[in-house]
């Protein structure tokens, strides 16, 4: 299965509104197959990253 990753530094309210329907949208009616993970900057880790190319190596 492919993972899209969110990555985000939503450091005031106004970023924070942003990302809901940014997350939102990626989620819509995605393909079959695809998981949408949302992590923030500075919590996500190499194994995130390399869960969302796995699929391109």
């Amino acid at each position: 299965m492919a993972t899209l990753l969110v990555g985000h530094h939503t450091v005031s309210p106004p970023l924070a509104e942003i990302l809901e329907p940014v997350f939102d949208g990626a989620q819509d009616d995605q393909p079959e197959g695809v998981d949408v993970v949302c992590r923030a900057g500075l919590s996500a880790t190499a194994s995130d990253v390399l869960a969302a190319v796995a699929h391109r190596l």
